[in-house]
């Protein structure tokens, strides 16, 4: 299966908090791909975007999500791609306005780049003649670029980090079928 689409995107933002003002209009014509692979046991979608930025210029994102059917009851899931953003460092930092701290804004704000990377193994089960499953998942985001907020000093101070920065997460989950129509979950 292949999908081709295009979108566009028109934000108009005004921000203002005391002297510090973030007006910016963006506008985002992109187009994307995406091929669909379904076999007996492997499905994959192979995607990509490319959108052009009014401000930041092109953007190319390409994605990878794949799912493996290792018996009936086991599948592991792997995904993989990049992701970008324009951070509104004003709405995603409200909760900063209760510090009363004079905030410092960037001059220079860039996207936020990231690369991810990850899957998750699920095993379902029968357990006590009812459904169980258990779920592990593991995700890695290396970033290329990300807004860091400080706020430890007596002001709160915003700046684009491009050295080392990443995140792993990881979570298991067993959920089990006690009774009907009553599951329990311990993550």
């Amino acid at each position: 299966k292949i999908k081709l689409g295009t979108s566009a995107v028109l934000l108009n933002i005004s921000q203002h908090l005391d002297t510090v003002k973030n007006d910016r209009v963006e506008i985002v014509p992109g187009m994307f791909a995406e091929y669909t692979y379904t076999g007996l046991r492997i499905t994959t979608v192979l995607g990509t975007r490319l959108d052009y930025h009014n401000l930041f210029g092109f953007q190319f994102s390409p994605r990878l999500h794949s799912k493996v059917k290792l018996t009936e009851t086991t599948d592991l899931r792997l995904t993989a791609g990049k992701g970008w953003r324009v951070p509104n460092y004003m709405i995603d930092n409200i909760s900063l306005l209760a510090t009363s701290k004079a905030w410092m804004p960037l001059s220079d704000l860039k996207p936020e780049i990231s690369w991810n990377v990850g899957g998750s193994f699920v095993q379902e089960m029968k357990l006590f003649k009812q459904k169980a499953s258990l779920s592990l998942d593991f995700y890695h985001t290396q970033f290329v670029n990300q807004l860091i907020v400080d706020r430890e000093g007596s002001e709160i101070r915003f700046s684009n980090e491009t050295g080392l920065s990443y995140s792993n997460s990881f979570q298991g989950e067993f959920s089990f079928n006690l009774l009907k129509n009553w599951d329990m979950r311990f993550a």
